[in-house]
């Protein structure tokens, strides 16, 4: 009985925060009407991204007690219904026109199919390995039971423990798991899969839905067979690493952008969520830092070429990303633990940064694995815009956002490659690529298909803010 109760209130507060997040996001700012389920679904990211905070700080001040915990998870959701009733008063009703032709009906039938045999195997490989892949069982789900094991008195320690894990990881899915554990009072395996599987189903749905919003469904529906026909996207799933969720946060960046783009009254909002989106990868992965750094970058780029640097959109870019990595920082500042990957003292950064045989080397493995590297999507959708051709008149500016960003972020990690205190990198190089390009594609296909001439559509478009 008292399981259920746990449980029930764990379902409670996820489900009832990230339906408060559906009715900001699409209710609100997307102008979109929209009372299925799925909408809620597809914001639970979100939902986990603020209860994985609460969770770390409930660890770090009140050692983890339960009862903290939940009330900490109540004032958060009276906060964002009070928010939510306070300033978004302003009630849409505008509904998606569906489109019912033979075309459209095919691609929907062959869209569940494929989405339907991806989630039996995502199943079967679940239960074949349960703890997920090697950097699942290290970096994530172990930090997660050091986390709900030692109640908050000794987690210190097991994190400074080098050897266990990569200790210096943010804590988004190890708190994520460990807040599941801490209601239930129990370990289980079936909680992580879920969770990933979670991740898997947000991604691909964002995708399909936004850009039902911006064009139509038979655009949305291809973009969405693309990604699900993806072997690495959904192996990454499988294997509970952060890369699905770092992706999530990426496109969602990148949707919100357009938006403002398209929403002049609400556009100092939408940059705010922009900037709170991507830094939310921050408490992700590390790389997500980078991200970060990266599409702000190219945001401002692009408004010092209007010569518009100094301006409220600019600021309230920047605030949206420095909340969102409070968390990060506290992990990073106060509790700092050993990173092996960038070990070397100042005097060897710049060593490594000035030897011209490693910074060749880099480069040849990053050019080699971009051109080699299962790059079927790009190579295809580069095809696919050769037979179609570009709308330049609408959304190309988010293209060339997304190119620059690519080429920032790029450049970052190409950095970090050169200062690795490792001899030959390649192999790393080799490891990464995958996962970087998964973190990628969801955005990559989203900024494509905005641009894709309406020749892969059948009627007049006609939903645009």
């Amino acid at each position: 009985m008292i399981l259920i109760l746990n449980l029930g209130l764990y379902i409670f507060f996820t489900l009832s925060l990230a339906f408060v997040i559906k009715k900001i996001f699409f209710d609100y700012y997307m102008k979109l009407e929209e009372n299925s389920l799925l909408p809620i679904l597809i914001v639970l990211p979100f939902s986990f991204y603020f209860s994985s905070i609460l969770y770390f700080y409930n660890l770090i001040l009140f050692e983890n007690l339960k009862t903290s915990l939940i009330f900490l998870e109540f004032l958060l959701l009276i906060s964002f219904i009070y928010i939510f009733l306070k300033i978004f008063k302003k009630k849409y009703k505008r509904k998606i026109k569906k489109q019912n032709n033979y075309p459209t009906n095919f691609l929907h039938f062959f869209f569940y199919s494929l989405f339907t045999l991806n989630i039996f195997i995502f199943f079967i490989k679940s239960i074949r390995s349960p703890h997920g892949g090697i950097d699942a069982i290290v970096s994530w789900n172990r930090p997660a039971r050091f986390l709900f094991r030692d109640g908050g008195n000794y987690w210190l320690n097991n994190f400074k423990i080098e050897e266990n894990f990569n200790s210096q990881y943010p804590l988004y899915i190890g708190s994520s798991v460990a807040r599941n554990w801490l209601y239930l009072n129990f370990e289980t395996t079936i909680f992580p899969i879920i969770f990933h599987l979670i991740h898997y189903f947000s991604v691909i749905f964002l995708l399909f839905y936004s850009l039902r919003i911006f064009l139509k469904q038979n655009s949305a529906l291809i973009s969405s067979i693309i990604l699900s026909s993806s072997v690495l996207f959904l192996q990454i799933s499988v294997n509970q690493y952060a890369d699905i969720a770092v992706s999530y946060f990426i496109l969602f960046s990148f949707i919100l952008l357009v938006c403002s783009q398209k929403n002049k009254k609400l556009e100092l909002d939408l940059l705010f969520l922009v900037g709170l989106s991507i830094g939310i990868t921050g408490w992700i992965k590390n790389e997500g830092l980078i991200y970060s750094i990266s599409l702000i970058s190219s945001i401002i780029f692009f408004q010092l070429l209007n010569k518009s640097f100094l301006n409220k959109k600019n600021y309230f870019l920047i605030i949206g990303f420095l909340i969102a990595i409070i968390p990060t920082f506290i992990k990073n500042i106060f509790y700092p633990f050993p990173n092996i990957f960038l070990s070397l003292n100042f005097k060897e950064k710049i060593s490594f940064f000035l030897n011209f045989d490693r910074i060749l080397s880099v480069f040849k493995s990053m050019f080699t694995l971009f051109f080699t590297g299962n790059n079927y999507i790009i190579f295809f959708l580069l095809f696919l815009i050769y037979l179609i051709g570009f709308k330049k008149r609408v959304n190309f500016e988010i293209l060339k956002i997304f190119c620059l960003f690519f080429l920032f972020s790029t450049s970052f990690i190409f950095l970090v490659f050169l200062q690795m205190p490792y001899d030959s990198i390649e192999g790393i190089i080799n490891a990464i690529y995958p996962r970087w390009q998964i973190q990628l594609l969801p955005a990559f296909l989203f900024c494509i298909f905005l641009v894709l001439n309406d020749k892969i559509n059948y009627k007049k478009k006609r939903l645009y803010f």
